[in-house]
């Protein structure tokens, strides 16, 4: 019944969205609700102002209001509702027995693949953050690059971001063990990281402020030659990656 290509797990905070960017391609009407369902622009209630309290009790099916391929809306509707015979007049009824169908309304088949809803979510937000494309390349485990990705964006379970969620921790470093243990602390504050930094930088030959994240990444788009921008994305990655791999052999399998 849905064409929609749903590659993706759908959020449930995004469902509103998506329904506001999808129509009906009318079959036979009987899996569409003639209430609440947008099969002509706005649903009805919508349109009509029913009180909210009252959509779960409207559960009429569209196949109630057609016959032999043409509208059949009670007089009584109509009446109450006067646009919406000019609503029923854009409204095609396919000729044919088949089920109702969801259609993208942004793509030219229909059909809503994981690029369609990438593009959307992207240009929804007008994302433009310049280092997110220096930290993928080919030649790097996606997963790998998908863990920095995940860094400047506040992304990571941390302790600090546990924490705001509700889940009581021991609020330290795992590391250190001196500290609270943040984003910022465990990758840029931390000994243990700012060793490895240190480490990094003097095989390159470079100072950087460890004030930032971005500043870090942002060290592989220098003007190095291509193979040498890819050992050094190479190595910041890693690095990045070693942290938090060894934050976690720590935390949860007691390895120091």
């Amino acid at each position: 019944m849905f064409p929609l290509l749903f590659g993706v797990v759908l959020i449930k905070h995004k469902f509103n969205t998506l329904l506001a960017n999808v129509s009906w391609n009318i079959g036979n009407g009987e899996c569409i609700n003639f209430w609440n369902d947008a099969w002509c622009g706005k649903p009805l209630t919508s349109v009509m102002n029913i009180p909210s309290h009252l959509h779960s009790h409207l559960q009429a099916t569209l196949d109630s209001c057609i016959q032999y391929f043409n509208w059949s809306v009670p007089q009584e509707i109509l009446a109450f509702c006067p646009t919406l015979q000019d609503k029923l007049k854009l409204v095609t009824i396919t000729k044919t027995y088949k089920e109702e169908e969801l259609i993208w309304k942004l793509s030219h088949d229909g059909a809503l693949s994981f690029k369609d809803a990438y593009l959307f979510q992207a240009s929804s937000h007008n994302q433009n953050i310049g280092w997110a494309k220096v930290i993928w390349h080919a030649a790097i485990p996606p997963s790998k690059s998908l863990l920095v990705w995940r860094i400047p964006l506040n992304k990571l379970p941390t302790d600090d971001i546990l924490a705001k969620r509700g889940c009581l921790l021991p609020f330290i470093c795992s590391l250190c063990g001196k500290n609270q243990e943040t984003l910022s602390h465990l990758f840029l504050e931390c000994k243990f990281s700012t060793d490895i930094w240190s480490w990094l930088f003097h095989l390159l030959n470079i100072t950087c402020n460890l004030t930032s994240f971005v500043d870090i990444i942002q060290i592989a788009d220098r003007n190095w030659s291509p193979q040498c921008r890819l050992v050094v994305l190479s190595a910041i990655i890693y690095c990045f990656y070693t942290i938090w791999f060894c934050r976690n052999q720590h935390k949860f399998n007691d390895k120091i």
